[in-house]
C-alpha cells in the first residue's frame, strides 16, 4: 500500500517552484515578440479610428515591456527556480509591473512630450494595470504549463522505470538453467555466467537517466551475449566493428543492450539456422554511431516460435532519448530485403565532463 502511494505521488507531483521557459534564447524571443505584436494589431484594429501611427506607438510601448520583462526574468530565471511558489509569482508579477509603469511614464515624457508634471497618471495608471492583468495571465499560464510538463514527465519516468526493471522470465529461467547445467561440468564458465547475469540485473535496477562509459555498456552487452551463447550455441554468430571506441562517450543505462536483445530473441533465436548479429560502434564527427544488424526469421519460424516482433524496447529507448537529448538524439529502425538493422545516434556527451 505504501508502494501505490508513492507511485501516485511521482505521477501526480505538486509544483513547488515557480519555472519559466528559458526566456535566454532567441527562439523564445521571437515568440514573444510576435504573439505581443499580433496582439498589438488585433488591439488597433478594434480601435474606432485606427492609423499607422497608433500603431507604430502601442508596438514601441509594449515591445519595450516585452523585451525588459524577457530580459529580466531571464536573469532570474535560476533564482526563481529555488524558491517557493508564492515568492516566486510574486516576484515576477512584480518586476513586469514595475517594468510596465516606468516604460508607460518615459512614453508620455519622450513620445507625448509631457513634462514630468503633467503626466496624465490616469493613463498611466490604465497601461500599468492593462500589464500587470496580462502578466498574471501569462505567469499563471507557464505555471500550469509546468505543472503539465511535470507531470508528463513523472508519467513517463515512471513507466520507463517499470519497463526498465521488467526482467524478462523466460530469459531468467534459461539463464539459471544454463548456469546449473555449466555447474557440473564448467563451473569457471559457470561463475561467469552468474557475474554476467548479476550484471545485468545491476544495471535494471539504475536510474533510468543514469549514464555512464560506453565501454560499461558494450560490456555488458557482451556479458549479455555470453548467458546467450551458451544457450543458442553456433546458431548465434556475432561480428563487433569497433567494439571498444577511444573516445570516452557517455550513454543511458542499458540503452545498447535491450536493442541487442531484441535482435537476439527476435530475429536469431526463432530461426533453425540462427544468425550472424552485427554490432558497430564507431564515431562520426560530434556523435556516436551504434549499428545492430540482424536477419529476420521466416513467418513459419516466427510461428513456430511463438514469439512476433514487438517494439516494447524501441519505445522505451525512444521516450528516455527524447526525455535525456530532445531531437538530438536519433534511434532508426528498418526491415530491409532479409536484415533487420538499427542504428542509434546519440549526440557528444562525454564521460564527466571531459
Amino acid at each position: 500500500m505504501k508502494r501505490s502511494r508513492t507511485a501516485t505521488a511521482q505521477i501526480w507531483p505538486r509544483s513547488r517552484a515557480l519555472t519559466l521557459p528559458n526566456l535566454c534564447t532567441a527562439q523564445s524571443v521571437f515568440f514573444l515578440v510576435l504573439v505581443s505584436e499580433l496582439l498589438v494589431v488585433i488591439w488597433v484594429i478594434l480601435q474606432p479610428a485606427p492609423s499607422w501611427v497608433l500603431l507604430g506607438y502601442v508596438s514601441l510601448y509594449v515591445q519595450w515591456v516585452v523585451l525588459l520583462s524577457a530580459s529580466g526574468l531571464c536573469r532570474m530565471r535560476n533564482w526563481l527556480a529555488r524558491q517557493v511558489l508564492w515568492l516566486g509569482w510574486l516576484t515576477a508579477f512584480a518586476l513586469v509591473s514595475v517594468l510596465g509603469f516606468l516604460v508607460s511614464l518615459v512614453a508620455e515624457w519622450a513620445v507625448q512630450g509631457q513634462q514630468w508634471n503633467q503626466i496624465a497618471l490616469d493613463q498611466v495608471g490604465r497601461r500599468t494595470a492593462a500589464i500587470a492583468l496580462t502578466a498574471a495571465l501569462v505567469l499563471r499560464y507557464f505555471q500550469l504549463q509546468q505543472q503539465l510538463v511535470e507531470r508528463s514527465q513523472a508519467a513517463l519516468e515512471a513507466r520507463l522505470e517499470a519497463l526498465q526493471n521488467r526482467i524478462r522470465p523466460h530469459f531468467l529461467f534459461n539463464s539459471l538453467n544454463t548456469i546449473a547445467e555449466l555447474i557440473a561440468t564448467r563451473p569457471v564458465e559457470a561463475e561467469a555466467a552468474v557475474d554476467h547475469l548479476s550484471g545485468l540485473f545491476r544495471a535494471s535496477l539504475k536510474d533510468s537517466g543514469t549514464f555512464w562509459s560506453i565501454q560499461e555498456e558494450l560490456s555488458l552487452v557482451q556479458g549479455y551475449l555470453s548467458l546467450e551463447q551458451w544457450r543458442l550455441g553456433d546458431r548465434l554468430r556475432i561480428v563487433w566493428r569497433t567494439p571498444n571506441p577511444e573516445v570516452r562517450w557517455s550513454v543511458p543505462v542499458l540503452s545498447v543492450q535491450p536493442l541487442v536483445e531484441n535482435a537476439v530473441v527476435h530475429g536469431i533465436a526463432p530461426s533453425v539456422k540462427g544468425g550472424t548479429l552485427l554490432i558497430g560502434c564507431y564515431q562520426q564527427g560530434q556523435r556516436l554511431i551504434i549499428e545492430i544488424e540482424n536477419p529476420i526469421p521466416s513467418e513459419e519460424e516466427i510461428a513456430r516460435s511463438h514469439k512476433e516482433g514487438n517494439h516494447l524496447a524501441m519505445d522505451n529507448i525512444r521516450h528516455r532519448l527524447f526525455q535525456l537529448y530532445g531531437d538530438q538524439a536519433k534511434l532508426f529502425a528498418a526491415a530491409e530485403d532479409d536484415l533487420f538493422r538499427v542504428r542509434l545516434t546519440l549526440p557528444a556527451k562525454l564521460l564527466n565532463g571531459q
